[in-house]
């Protein structure tokens, strides 16, 4: 059993403070008697770490006098230190080594990544701790040797985890936590493993951009921003929408959409709404539309895919069928909105929706009114899947002699604009310029595929959509977002 987050907390300040205030020193005849039973342990095969003599865990939550306050440091005044984000996704597992100087300036200054993802071992449990193995020691690597037993680790899971029953993902985590725990000098508990809802998830990834913009005062000493930037974020997966909204609805709440208080001092506090769309990302979009093409082909050994590459074919994964593209974006469009990835007539009947949210029965994205209903407006950052597409579809028109710039701001017509110029090459045209043909390939249905579903957040009151990955030279990641709560101790609360 995982225990609970806020039970859990080790407090290495106070434990140094309760160090110097009551300095119990251990005998020599007590040291001998400890090393001899360790050489007889360790004679019998048992491991002991002499860490966890050192520093034992607290049960009981923090003292709040001990918490970072408006200062945004610790008794440890202007240290440096480190903390470690294992973000294990479906496709695999990335380690951010996060550097925090002065107790409030986070960098996310190294990442490593390996494959498969950790949901890939659930006949196997132990294994997912294997694969991490490699990432463990990158992190030790990049951080002074000193600063070891003193930095806190994290691993979070998503994408794959989410999907697993619930009982191959404990046994998946716990084994992770046991290695951990077991074999390395990292600060950890069982509170620091736990798999992230979607939207978690997004808002670590809000709290990190609103970072990286300077919009958000982790102490009482900083200027509290004007306004806040909305995220939007697509993985393969899901897409994460989350905005500061003040309105509080009391309605039930969708299963997709959530209404979270996160306070990070005695001083500034946020409503957010964070909402996860589950299987709206773009690998699960692809699945669900060649599902569907399967389901209204007549039994045809070759289906025609208007959101495929001209010359380009592709064996089906469930039937005996061949997808073949013809390249044509504009039917590219139209079978994503004709075959209902985007719309689900039961959806508003099935809840009870108020005025905080739009509803309409063309729209499998509930999607909530934005901050342009309270007579203000948002601007959001579009990140991940987004970005990359959009990115892509550039390039792709620079090597056909375009002289644009890469344009950050969203325009529909833009889009569909490359996506026309992009989708209309052959594929044998595209493999011999590019490598990495499989991902280029899906770039035609993902341009169609991210063309709706930002005409639908636009049309909800966005008033600026903007494609980002970094901000000034620093990536945008909700490793980053998760370090800055982790490191404060803040839960966004459920209200």
């Amino acid at each position: 059993m995982l225990s609970s987050r806020r039970g859990g907390y080790r407090s290495y300040s106070r434990l140094k403070r309760e160090k110097s205030t009551n300095p119990t020193r251990i005998s020599h005849t007590l040291l001998a008697l400890l090393l001899v039973g360790t050489i007889v342990l360790s004679g019998l095969g048992v491991q002991v770490f002499w860490r966890d003599a050192v520093s034992p865990v607290l049960e009981t939550p923090l003292d709040p006098s001990y918490r970072i306050e408006a200062s945004g440091q610790t008794e440890n005044n202007n240290s440096l230190s480190y903390v470690l984000i294992v973000d294990c996704g479906s496709q695999g597992s990335r380690m951010h080594v996060i550097r925090i100087e002065a107790g409030q300036k986070f960098e996310d200054t190294a990442v490593e990544q390996v494959k498969p993802g950790i949901s890939s071992f659930v006949d196997r449990p132990e294994s997912a701790y294997l694969s991490l193995i490699p990432l463990l020691e990158f992190a030790e690597a990049k951080i002074p040797h000193a600063l070891v037993k003193e930095t806190s680790i994290f691993v979070f899971a998503t994408g794959g985890v989410r999907n697993l029953a619930d009982s191959e993902a404990a046994k998946i985590l716990q084994a992770i936590s046991y290695g951990i725990s077991s074999n390395h000098h990292f600060l950890f508990e069982s509170s620091h493993i736990r798999e992230i809802s979607g939207q978690i998830e997004g808002i670590f990834e809000w709290v990190a951009v609103n970072y990286l913009h300077g919009r958000l005062p982790l102490s009482c000493d900083d200027s509290p921003a004007v306004e806040t930037l909305g995220i939007l974020e697509m993985g393969g997966a899901s897409v994460q929408f989350v905005y500061q909204s003040d309105y509080v609805s009391n309605s039930k709440s969708l299963n997709s959409s959530s209404q979270f208080l996160l306070k990070l001092n005695r001083c500034t506090s946020y409503h957010l709404l964070s909402s996860s769309y589950l299987n709206l990302g773009s690998r699960s979009a692809r699945s669900r539309y060649e599902e569907m093409l399967l389901e209204t082909g007549f039994d045809s050994m070759k289906i025609y895919d208007p959101c495929m590459l001209l010359g380009e074919e592709k064996a089906s994964s469930t039937a005996k069928a061949v997808f073949s593209g013809i390249g044509n974006f504009t039917h590219c469009q139209q079978m994503i909105e004709a075959l209902g990835l985007v719309s689900n007539p039961k959806s508003c009947a099935d809840y009870d929706i108020n005025a905080s949210f739009h509803c309409n029965p063309d729209m499998l994205m509930m999607i909530p009114k934005t901050i342009s209903d309270q007579n203000s407006s948002l601007a959001i950052i579009a990140i991940q899947e987004f970005y990359f597409t959009a990115l892509a579809l550039h390039e792709m028109a620079l090597e056909q002699g375009s002289s644009s710039a890469f344009q950050a701001q969203y325009d529909d017509e833009q889009v569909v604009l490359l996506g026309e110029l992009y989708c209309s090459q052959h594929y044998s045209d595209v493999s011999e310029r590019n490598q990495n043909v499989h991902d280029l390939s899906l770039l035609c249905f993902r341009a169609g595929w991210i063309s709706a579903v930002l005409k639908r957040i636009q049309a909800s009151g966005a008033d600026r959509i903007l494609f980002s990955r970094t901000v000034n030279g620093a990536k945008i990641s909700w490793a980053l977002g998760a370090a800055i709560l982790e490191t404060l101790q803040i839960s966004p609360i459920v209200v």
